[in-house]
């Protein structure tokens, strides 16, 4: 706790001294991140949230730390509204929210329960590591890194079964439909809300190095860190009992993140693909073309 109290004194102290540089040029730009707010909501979630599995009967004495940064992150955007005149954008961001994170879910246990993914005879489900000991010749799709799935791709993977075209376009269906009729049996609710497709919510020349499908969770759900790490526990879903209490690897609509603009913000619905061609058409700079986004302000400078 201590230390992390020094690390954002350090950072304002930082930012105090990029301020004084900034205004005495008068001109440019300055980006400052502070990442306390991510790394305390992800370790204390747990201390104001009675329903968390991994709920501290000792909460009270950091139930109220998440509060405490946002406070503390208040004062430092006060200092920097010290230091600028009212012609200058200030915009305050976040790529992304928090939520709680109270359930894990086994993607790779779901597929070999339901027939996608196929063990060498003798594996037991709790030795697999790194997508060891799966039987390549037999399985169709696999999960590897956060909340990404693939299909067993003929000509892209070693050992390929899942041919192109419409083999693959059939088991992309089925499998979204799979994935998003999912529910937790213990709670009844729906786990993943949605199981994107990369090919049809990614663009550009790097798309086909993308997961196949990207699950999106509900609030309270992510998929598990074993998942991440190839392996196939013994259960679908499990209690999340790690201090590690709030998330945001969840669907985008879940944990949407914030932008607090001086000026007024022209698009009724901005995403992060808008900031770099916000930040260079405030410079008189021309979006490069494979940029997806659009300036958040009409009028330029």
């Amino acid at each position: 706790m201590s230390q992390s109290t020094l690390v954002f004194e350090e950072r304002e102290q930082q930012l105090r001294h990029e301020l004084d540089r900034f205004a005495a040029q008068k001109d440019g730009f300055l980006f400052f991140y502070f990442n306390s707010p991510d790394q305390t909501c992800h370790t204390f979630w747990r201390n104001m949230d009675h329903d968390s599995p991994r709920h501290d009967t000792d909460a009270g004495r950091h139930e109220q730390r998440i509060r405490d940064v946002y406070r503390n992150c208040d004062r430092a955007l006060g200092l920097a509204l010290e230091h600028v005149d009212d012609e200058t954008l200030v915009l305050v961001l976040s790529d992304h929210g928090f939520a709680p994170y109270h359930r894990s879910f086994h993607v790779n246990r779901w597929l070999l329960d339901n027939g996608y993914l196929v063990l060498q005879t003798g594996v037991a489900p709790r030795d697999v590591t790194y997508l060891s000991g799966i039987d390549w010749d037999r399985t169709r799709a696999y999960a590897i890194g956060i909340n990404g799935l693939y299909l067993n791709l003929s000509g892209r993977e070693e050992r390929g079964i899942v041919e192109p075209g419409a083999a693959r376009e059939a088991l992309l269906r089925e499998l979204v439909a799979g994935l998003e009729a999912v529910t937790d049996p213990v709670t009844g609710q729906p786990a993943i809300k949605y199981a994107y497709r990369t090919d049809e919510v990614y663009h550009g020349p790097h798309t086909a190095e993308a997961p196949d499908i990207v699950l999106g969770y509900h609030r309270g759900y992510r998929g598990s860190n074993e998942s991440a790490l190839g392996e196939v526990p013994d259960a679908t879903f499990v209690d999340n009992m790690m201090k590690w209490s709030g998330d945001h690897c969840m669907a985008a609509d879940e944990v949407p993140g914030i932008i607090i603009s001086s000026r007024r913000i022209d698009k009724a619905d901005p995403t992060l693909l808008d900031l770099a061609p916000t930040f260079l058409s405030l410079f008189g700079i021309a979006p490069l073309p494979e940029m997806v986004g659009s300036p958040l302000y009409t009028g330029g400078r």
